[in-house]
């Protein structure tokens, strides 16, 4: 992680590592703390150790030391750590493994090497999850404008060959909340102008659009949108008998529970929530029904559509996702194993000394 983000702070290390790990690792010389920043990164002993294990196969990518590009990595950081916990593979280096279900791509890797295909668009990484492409954009306080057609056209020339009819966009943050405020933040770009505010972006994309905390909760969301058909699954496994499918001519709601109109919100796609939820009240209902997360809930559901008296929200049960999963619904972490290469051996690693 250190490697592929080369920029991890203390906080996220321990999120996946144990302390005394860490300090095995910096005790050993394969990692270092960064003065300026507190993070750790890789000393070369650590990419001689890391390209040894891996055959070479490293992200291609200048080391960074401006604060703004540490910051940029840092975020960085915290992206990967989510994809990770959610089962997801990070570690790739090229837009042709992403061919694979669940890998994501740095965008980084691919600038920077004579030609930039990505040019100087905002696309932090691409993720092919649950048979469908993501273009994923990390928010944050005060992004300033994006250049949506050039953004379209980059997403589209980079993910032409793979086998995914689907596109979908992630726009990932500290906090929902967080990415909330920013889309409600009014746009300065002049009317003549190709750029448009986040905000202006988020209503014009004719994709999905789905907003992803980078925490163990949105872990747990992308772990959910990993499954395919993950709508219909996770809405029939937490209703069980009391399931009845929706209306064909509202896609925006995934079952009727009790005569209500019930929308799955656990992917955190609200442009369908909101357009599920004015289909209910136009259409003469009580009340709408949304089934999400408890955590995803607490942080801003209750707030957002709870308060009003006609959306009612669900909590997803433990035995709700088990049901739907097979099994248990647990965030990904490394086995405590030692590394096996890809014909399943074990590797001398005589660059390891002991201390």
């Amino acid at each position: 992680m250190a490697c592929w983000c080369q920029y991890l702070s203390a906080d996220d290390a321990q999120s996946i590592s144990s302390r005394e790990e860490i300090d095995d690792l910096l005790r050993m010389g394969l990692i270092k703390i960064h003065r300026n920043s507190g993070a750790y990164v890789l000393t070369g002993k650590g990419v001689a150790l890391l390209s040894y294990m891996l055959d070479g196969k490293l992200p291609e990518i200048t080391q960074s030391y401006h604060p703004a590009a540490i910051k940029r990595r840092l975020r960085r950081s915290r992206f990967a750590l989510t994809v990770y916990q959610a089962g997801l593979n990070p570690f790739i280096g090229s837009t042709t493994q992403l061919q694979d279900e669940g890998t994501v791509f740095f965008t980084a890797f691919g600038r920077g090497r004579g030609q930039n295909p990505w040019g100087s668009t905002r696309i932090a990484a691409v993720v092919h999850m649950g048979g469908v492409i993501y273009a994923a954009h990390d928010l944050y306080p005060e992004i300033g404008p994006v250049t949506l057609t050039d953004e379209l056209t980059a997403f589209g020339n980079n993910t032409a060959h793979l086998d995914c009819a689907r596109r979908g966009f992630l726009f990932a943050g500290d906090s929902y909340g967080g990415i909330l405020e920013e889309l409600a933040r009014e746009g300065t770009s002049k009317k003549t102008s190709k750029k448009v505010s986040y905000g202006e972006a988020y209503f014009a994309l004719h994709d999905p659009v789905h907003l992803l905390s980078c925490d163990k909760v949105g872990s747990m969301q992308l772990k959910i949108m990993s499954i395919p058909h993950y709508r219909m699954k996770l809405t029939k496994a937490a209703l069980m008998q009391h399931y009845r499918p929706p209306p064909a001519d509202v896609p925006e709601w995934d079952a009727m529970y009790g005569g209500t109109p019930l929308i799955l919100a656990a992917d955190m796609d609200l442009r369908r929530v909101d357009a599920g939820i004015e289909t209910a009240r136009v259409r003469g209902y009580a009340h709408a029904a949304l089934l999400a997360l408890k955590d995803q809930a607490d942080m801003i559901l209750y707030s957002r559509y709870g308060e009003d008296g006609f959306t009612e929200i669900y909590c997803i049960t433990e035995a709700a996702l088990q049901r739907f999963a097979g099994g248990p619904m647990e965030l990904h972490s490394a086995k405590p194993t030692q590394f096996l290469t890809l014909k399943g051996g074990v590797i001398d690693t005589p660059l390891i000394q002991s201390y």
